[in-house]
């Protein structure tokens, strides 16, 4: 049988559960070799919370399964796959329809028959209680992280920053701070975000993944606090109740449950040019937005 394998870690579980990508693929590997069963493809994301279905390697291999290119997923646990209850058994459906079967290699269970899909449903339900246990615990421990000036970020650093795991510290990165500066310099002396765009690519800056500036990005940069050794936290949530193509709606926090506190991090951009940055682009933005009378 030619099967699939799937490996999901998150920040959280790394550090909290141990379910580390080395972890699971040498343990799927093994699996697959004592059944006697082909690999197709190794599916891999890392970082990427298991209560969304937003993640590439999971889109690839739907996309693969619809193509018939192998006959089971093969997982370490369910909640690799999804700790969505309704996720998990919508996914299994989806690879149902195609003819691909579904398989955890440290839970008993066959997705086919009832007695399979019932015991499929109850560990699906166990999935979802524990990431919301995790959710409770992580939650308050980020708070005291950030208050004490830790960076509590996600899967990548801001531009202009690298993350040392062994200090658990922001580090100035030099070639882009000098980007990050240069944009604010420009913004400062009047310059537009389309004219530092362009700017920017014929210098042929590039940003992490080799690509040139947008628009958006230059806009997020000179909106962020944390190039003046500030930290900015639950600014925003997902709205569960507010279903996406991509997941849930993402949304801004009410002004009291936003926490800005003193980072250890290095500052880029001075406190006096961020806040001159802000009243500029308060002021474009009531300008760009008025209506002629």
């Amino acid at each position: 049988m030619k099967i699939s394998i799937y490996i999901r870690v998150s920040t959280e579980d790394q550090a909290k559960e141990g379910y580390s990508l080395e972890v699971q693929r040498e343990c799927l590997e093994a699996f697959a070799k004592k059944e006697g069963w082909e690999i197709y493809k190794v599916y891999m994301d890392d970082g990427f919370s298991g209560y969304s279905t937003n993640r590439p390697a999971l889109t690839d291999l739907l996309a693969d399964g619809k193509e018939k290119k192998f006959e089971l997923v093969l997982v370490y646990k369910l909640d690799r796959f999804s700790r969505n209850l309704k996720d998990l058994l919508n996914l299994v459906d989806e690879l149902s329809i195609n003819s691909v079967g579904f398989k955890s290699a440290t839970e008993q269970f066959d997705s086919i028959t009832s007695s399979g899909k019932l015991m499929l449903q109850q560990l699906g339900s166990f999935a979802e209680f524990e990431r919301n246990r995790i959710a409770e615990r992580v939650f308050p421990g980020m708070v005291k992280g950030v208050l004490s000036g830790n960076w509590q970020g996600a899967r990548y650093s801001p531009l202009g920053y690298n993350y040392n795991k062994e200090k658990k510290l922001l580090e100035i990165n030099e070639h882009e701070a000098e980007m990050v500066r240069l944009i604010y310099k420009k913004f400062i002396s009047g310059s537009s975000i389309n004219s530092i765009t362009e700017c920017l690519t014929r210098k042929e800056y590039r940003n992490r993944k080799g690509n040139i500036f947008t628009t958006k990005l230059i806009g997020d940069i000179l909106k962020n606090r944390i190039y003046t050794g500030k930290l900015v936290w639950n600014a925003h949530h997902y709205d569960k109740t507010q279903k996406t193509k991509k997941g849930y709606r993402y949304i801004k926090n009410q002004a009291d449950k936003v926490i800005i506190s003193q980072g250890k991090h290095q500052p880029i951009i001075s406190e006096a040019d961020f806040e001159l940055t802000q009243k500029i682009y308060q002021t474009k933005r009531i300008i760009r937005n008025s209506v002629p009378i």
